[in-house]
C-alpha cells in the first residue's frame, strides 16, 4: 500500500486530493488547521489527520517525527496548504499577515519536508511536490507578499532537489485560475480568464493528473510545471 501526505486538506484543493487517493485506497496523512469531516464515505479507510493549531517550524518538526515513528515508508508528500491574500488584505496587520504566508508557504514545508527524509528514503518511489503558483514566475503586484513567498517555495524545490537526489525528487506545480474563490466577483472572473489562453476554469482535475505524471515519470526531478491554461504566457 502507498502512503501520501497531505497539507491544507480541510477544503477545495486538499479535500479533492484527498477523496482521491483513499478512494485509490492509499493510507493517506492529512494535515489542516481543521477537521476533516467525512459522509460515511471514508469510514473504513486508511486515513490519519492531524489537526493542527499552526503552521509553524515546531509544529511541523513535531508532526514530522510522530509520523516517521509511524510510517516507516512515505512515497509521496503534496505541500498544498496555502494563504491566499492580496496587499490590501495584508494592509491593516502587515506583519503579522506576511510571517504567517512564510510560515505556510515556505517554513513549514521546509522543515517537515526535512524531517520526514528518513521516511521518504525507504520508498521506492518517493516524492515531494510543492504547489506554487504562476505568481511564483511573474508577480503580480496586487498580490507581492504572496508572490514573493510562493517564489521562496520555488527556490526551495530547486534546492531540496540537488539536495536529496537521487533518492527523493522534488518537483512544484504552479497553478492557474484552477478554480475561482467565492469571493470573486463576476468583473473579476472575467478579467482572469480574458488572460487565459485556455478560457476556462480548469478544475482540480488537471492537477491531480500533473501529480500523477510526476509521480509516474521517475525521470522528473527540480521541474515547475505549469498548469494554467495558458495564463502565464498572456498576463
Amino acid at each position: 500500500m502507498r502512503t501520501v501526505l497531505i497539507t491544507g486538506t480541510s477544503r477545495r484543493l486538499g479535500r479533492y486530493l484527498t477523496d482521491f487517493y483513499l478512494s485509490k485506497n492509499y493510507s493517506v496523512i492529512s494535515i489542516s488547521r481543521s477537521d476533516l469531516v467525512f459522509s460515511g464515505l471514508h469510514t473504513d479507510s486508511h486515513l490519519e489527520h492531524f489537526k493542527i493549531e499552526n503552521y509553524d517550524a515546531n509544529t511541523a518538526i513535531f508532526v514530522g517525527n510522530q509520523i516517521v515513528e509511524k510510517y516507516p515508508s512515505i512515497d509521496l508528500v503534496i505541500h498544498n496548504a496555502s494563504i491566499f491574500k492580496s496587499d490590501e488584505e495584508c494592509s491593516e496587520n502587515l506583519i503579522d499577515s506576511y510571517t504567517k504566508m512564510i510560515d505556510v508557504h515556505m517554513l513549514f514545508p521546509s522543515m517537515l519536508n526535512r524531517a520526514l527524509v528518513p521516511s521518504l528514503k525507504e520508498s521506492e518511489n518517493s516524492n515531494i511536490i510543492h504547489i506554487t503558483d504562476i505568481f511564483a514566475e511573474n508577480p503580480s503586484t496586487k498580490f507581492s507578499y504572496y508572490s514573493s513567498t510562493k517564489s521562496g517555495l520555488e527556490s526551495l524545490t530547486k534546492s531540496l532537489a540537488n539536495k536529496y537526489a537521487p533518492n527523493i525528487r522534488v518537483n512544484s506545480i504552479q497553478p492557474g485560475p484552477i478554480k475561482f474563490l467565492s469571493q470573486h466577483s463576476d468583473d473579476e472572473k472575467i478579467e482572469v480568464l480574458n488572460e487565459t489562453l485556455i478560457k476556462t476554469e480548469g478544475g482540480f482535475k488537471p492537477i491531480l493528473d500533473t501529480i500523477e505524471f510526476i509521480f509516474d515519470n521517475t525521470f522528473i526531478t527540480g521541474a515547475a510545471i505549469k498548469v494554467d491554461g495558458g495564463r502565464s504566457l498572456n498576463r
